[in-house]
């Protein structure tokens, strides 16, 4: 079984360690695949460079998670980012369903990402199964659970009722570290451990670290496809000769 973090970062974004340090470590921990989530602003060669480094051993995709302060706000984001990244994510920081409405609703989106309670508590069933319905994949972002204070318990509880909503709607979801140092990094027996914390059965934390991250993968890999035209068609060259 291959294991992928779609969600870690990187001292050319928002984290503090070098990416070829997160990478490595990631490899150490048994993961073949990582995107960065904050690599929107990472120059295409520093991203070919790394890429080829690591060609043999780990699979890098690029990431942007966008926060919009609005809906308008959201469009204009997806529109200019769309082209430079493999993945796009959005998150609200807010209890505003708008953002995550419109983020669900529109096909260039890839992640609905969820790590604070505030996003926890915006989401409902009708959402998720929504969510389901218009191929995207929810991310649980992890690290919030790492993190002590007074607002755990309400994170705890808010996170224990999105995820019993989210496993009635059927909805695929990924599990990601957000790790932001090597210190925030998880094996994948780890990030299945505190899945568990939230009601997350084991069966359904391992497809959300391998078949649903692989099925993302797939999809982007194919809308990337220079041949690409829409779900279903593909240019097919003739043979030469």
């Amino acid at each position: 079984m291959k294991f992928y973090d779609l969600g870690i970062n990187s001292s050319l974004g928002n984290g503090i360690d070098r990416p070829e340090i997160m990478i490595e470590l990631a490899l150490r921990l048994g993961f073949v695949g990582v995107a960065f989530a904050d690599f929107e602003n990472v120059s295409p060669k520093e991203i070919k460079i790394l890429k080829k480094q690591y060609q043999e051993r780990c699979q890098i995709f690029t990431r942007a998670t966008i926060i919009p302060k609005s809906v308008n706000d959201l469009k204009e984001k997806v529109k200019s980012l769309r082209n430079n990244v493999d993945i796009i994510a959005v998150r609200s920081k807010s209890e505003d369903k708008n953002v995550y409405i419109n983020a669900i609703l529109d096909k260039r989106v890839d992640l609905i990402s969820l790590g604070e309670d505030r996003e926890f508590n915006a989401l409902e069933y009708s959402h998720f199964k929504m969510a389901r319905e218009n191929a995207k994949v929810v991310e649980l972002s992890i690290r919030s659970l790492l993190e002590e204070g007074k607002q755990k318990s309400r994170l705890m509880r808010l996170m224990n009722k999105s995820c019993l909503q989210l496993l009635r709607a059927k909805t695929p979801f990924i599990l990601s570290s957000g790790g932001q140092s090597r210190w925030d990094l998880r094996a994948p027996g780890e990030l299945i451990a505190l899945a568990g914390l939230v009601k997350i059965p084991e069966k359904r934390a391992l497809r959300a670290l391998s078949e649903y991250p692989e099925q993302l993968i797939k999809k982007v890999l194919m809308i990337r496809d220079p041949n690409y035209i829409m779900a279903g068609v593909h240019i097919v060259k003739p043979e030469e000769g």
